[in-house]
């Protein structure tokens, strides 16, 4: 547990490391699926081969200007290159490409470490449904308690892999799941066959509550 707790919070804090780098382009790794952040990423870099293109560093010109200096007259000339916008451009634009293609790489490499054990078909599977617990509010969330002998490593587990399945893929196609409401975690509770499950989203909390009792069998 130990183990897997230590490898979760690393990958966390790389996710997190690099949305706050690509947070000026939008290539937030949770703003879209690992496959839209590859889109964007294939995008970006067709922009900026365009505009390498169109840069032509030996593209000179000169421009006159007039001016006063001491109270005279003067004209001045100026050696200025019309395409270095295109340069400019492809380097935003290259930036881009780069924060996205980092982006999908990191939800990749989350969903594969956290889901090492479980094949593409389990990850899709809620990991709550046809489990008993009992459900207490707690700040952000929810804390469920697992009556005795449930296999708790192994609900937690795949309570993390279904997260990081969920974010890797933009938390599409399952509008019912409480791990696929944004900004959603999980973590090993305070005491015995414990699991909290929260968002760091204040407005989702209440939704995640209402997934959570919809999910756990009664």
């Amino acid at each position: 547990m130990e183990t897997r707790t230590a490898i979760h919070s690393l990958l966390a804090s790389m996710l997190v490391v690099i949305g706050c780098r690509g947070e000026t382009s939008g290539a937030r790794p949770d703003d879209m699926s690992a496959e839209a952040h590859r889109r964007q990423a294939s995008t970006h870099g067709d922009e900026s081969r365009r505009h390498q293109r169109q840069y032509d560093p030996g593209a000179v010109r000169l421009s006159s200007g007039r001016g006063r200096v001491a109270g005279e007259s003067y004209f001045g000339t100026d050696v200025y290159n019309p395409t270095e916008v295109h340069r400019r451009h492809a380097a935003e634009h290259r930036q881009h490409a780069g924060d996205h293609q980092s982006a999908a790489e990191a939800l990749d490499v989350f969903e594969q470490v956290e889901c090492r054990e479980f094949p593409a078909e389990t990850r899709r599977l809620c990991p709550l449904l046809g489990y008993q617990a009992t459900v207490l509010e707690i700040p952000g969330g929810v804390r469920l308690t697992f009556p005795e002998g449930t296999p708790l490593d192994a609900v937690l587990h795949h309570v993390r892999c279904h997260v990081a399945f969920a974010r890797a893929r933009g938390r599409e196609g399952m509008s019912n799941c409480p791990l696929y409401v944004e900004g959603a975690s999980a973590s090993e509770g305070p005491s015995p066959r414990t699991v909290d499950i929260v968002t760091d989203q204040p407005g989702r909390v209440d939704e995640m509550r209402r997934r959570v009792s919809t999910h756990l069998s009664h």
